[in-house]
């Protein structure tokens, strides 16, 4: 998430709280078996599973940074950490650790731990769906006089994701962060090759998986080698 401070209007607030808070349920959920996923949905999850998500708020406050705090449900959670639950403090504590992680990386003094990723475990889905998604954005407007606008083609990439949830599962779940990309790219190189229909799968996986990472894409294609190498 490229933001480097609050917005100031309460609109462009709201907007990009709405997309944080998006990523943390879209992480939760993916750690949800189908039971526990009806009680979250049902709004009375046991405290197990707001443990679990107690430990998506802290591992994303190393990537997020600040910015985490700009979520209600987040707000929500420190605050009952602050008063009323039993490990509060340590989980204040953590909370702290994180943010600091978050800066040192920032500030190239320490780097991000390779296992908290889930990203090197599913490059094999993500390209799959990557790969089907540019295909039929080629598909739909190779014929054309002219490619889309990049809002233009945005919203095509919005739509197909949004209303293919069963088949493009990996983009659903996290288009927030997706599209988080996208704006941060918005203008430059890589986006007109994206919506000229020329980047490779590989190429937009590698450079979404290192933003969202907040760290090279370097050092992000290492992080996928070194993690694939040990399922071999």
């Amino acid at each position: 998430m490229a933001v480097q401070k609050p917005p100031i209007s309460a609109e462009e607030l709201r907007i990009f709280e709405r997309e944080v808070t998006s990523r943390l349920v879209a992480l939760f959920r993916e750690e949800l078996r189908p039971k526990d996923r009806e009680a979250f949905e049902a709004g009375t999850p046991p405290p197990a599973l707001v443990e679990k998500f107690d430990e998506i708020i802290l591992k994303e406050a190393r990537v997020l940074g600040w910015r985490v705090l700009l979520s209600r449900p987040v707000q929500h959670r420190v605050a009952q950490w602050g008063e009323i639950v039993r490990n509060g403090p340590d989980l204040n504590k953590r909370l702290g650790d994180a943010l600091a992680l978050y800066s040192r990386v920032i500030h190239g003094k320490a780097k991000l731990p390779i296992d908290d990723w889930h990203w090197p475990n599913t490059k094999t889905t993500a390209l799959a769906e990557i790969r089907a998604l540019l295909t039929q954005y080629k598909s739909e407007f190779a014929g054309h006089n002219a490619w889309p606008t990049a809002k233009e083609a945005r919203a095509w990439f919005r739509q197909k994701i949004e209303h293919s949830a069963d088949t493009l599962r990996f983009l659903n779940l996290r288009r927030a962060s997706f599209f988080g990309y996208l704006e941060y790219i918005v203008d430059s190189a890589i986006a007109q090759r994206l919506y000229c229909g020329e980047i490779r799968p590989v190429e937009l996986f590698n450079g979404w998986g290192a933003w969202a990472a907040n760290i090279s894409e370097e050092r992000f294609r290492q992080m996928v080698s070194r993690i694939g190498s040990k399922k071999l």
